[in-house]
């Protein structure tokens, strides 16, 4: 690689939200590469001179706001357009569905990982529909200029592997995400505080108000933690936004968790996981099933209430988190396979 800058653009550099946490991830692998080389941090408030000694350290400003998640991706990609005659990567915002980033990119971008949903089962409401109709023929959109302009793309999850044709998907890797899973064997115990924590967003999603339903009706000996969006109840905690720092030290204290209805694999799920703490989900859910441990990962049958309640009352009692093994090893082969992937991909920088 030539002794040229390395300019990195990052829509979103915290760690307090799903998308910062996946740009330093990314970050620090492409670094692991590159860590000797002049390396520029562009986001639309600053400009950061990467180093391995100040970084840790810097102040990062973090806004997130409609300008920052939807035009603010735009220009960072005008940004390096501008910039295409340096080395370039493209950390984040990068939703599958905003087409207009990747045409605008240069074709020798790094991109960050892509990111994306799977449509809904059923539109109840004009969010739905957009997911359920609109969003593939963006994603198709996308998918024909990467496959056209890029060499290679890395995919955070597997939600989106259903959309990518069957000749080009062994050239693109998914599920970034497993990167964030610490390896857990005979890990010290530690006591639990709350029973249940459920990370609580403004989704309108039917699955959403279901276990906001079952939150309800949990009896009143039962110690709930609610992160986000408060749930007004006697035994709940809302505990509000938080910090990541401060959302795993009360995931680390939660017995049991609510994973997504839409991904059983986000950075919530994961942190429960490397906490020690049961994760809840949808027995419906397709996505990952032949992946995740069963036992750590709890189904539950979100159609019947009543029933959902009791056999979470059943976790409760009786559920206490095993190091499964088979899991683990899964693990450490997809790590592998991600690291022998990006081993290739950030070569192209040259």
């Amino acid at each position: 690689m030539k002794k040229s800058e390395i300019i990195v653009w990052a829509s979103d550099f915290s760690t307090n939200r799903g998308e910062g946490v996946l740009a330093n991830s990314f970050f620090n692998e492409f670094i692991k590469f590159y860590n000797n080389k002049k390396i520029t941090i562009k986001t639309f408030e600053q400009k950061i001179l990467f180093s391995k000694n100040n970084f840790k350290n810097f102040k990062i400003i973090e806004k997130n706001n409609f300008f920052h998640k939807y035009i603010g991706p735009l220009y960072g990609a005008i940004y390096l357009l501008f910039n295409r005659r340096k080395n370039i990567v493209y950390l984040n915002y990068l939703p599958l569905w905003n087409f207009l980033i990747f045409f605008l990119l240069p074709k020798k971008t790094i991109l960050g990982p892509i990111t994306g949903g799977s449509a809904p089962s059923e539109v109840t409401n004009f969010s739905n529909f957009l997911r359920k109709y609109i969003l593939p023929l963006l994603y198709k959109i996308s998918l024909l200029i990467i496959k056209v302009k890029f060499k290679r793309a890395i995919f955070s999850t597997n939600l989106l592997e259903k959309y990518v044709t069957h000749d080009i998907k062994k050239k693109y890797l998914f599920g970034y995400i497993y990167l964030n899973f610490t390896h857990i064997i005979n890990k010290e115990k530690n006591k639990k505080k709350f029973d249940l924590i459920f990370y609580n967003r403004k989704h309108l999603t039917k699955k959403n108000f279901i276990i906001k339903k079952m939150i309800l009706r949990f009896p009143s000996k039962l110690k709930i933690c609610v992160i986000g969006e408060p749930i007004l109840k006697k035994n709940i905690i809302n505990c509000g936004f938080v910090a990541r720092k401060k959302a795993v030290q009360l995931i680390r204290n939660s017995k049991l968790a609510f994973a997504s209805s839409e991904n059983i694999l986000s950075l919530f799920v994961i942190d429960a996981y490397n906490s020690r703490t049961g994760i809840l989900f949808d027995k419906s859910i397709k996505n990952f099933k032949s992946r995740i441990s069963t036992n750590n990962f709890l189904p539950i049958n979100y159609n019947n209430l009543d029933f959902a309640v009791k056999k979470i009352m059943k976790y409760i009692l009786i559920y206490k988190f095993a190091s499964d093994i088979g899991f683990q090893k899964f693990l450490l082969k997809k790590k592998n396979e991600i690291n022998f992937y990006l081993n290739s991909y950030f070569s192209y920088l040259e």
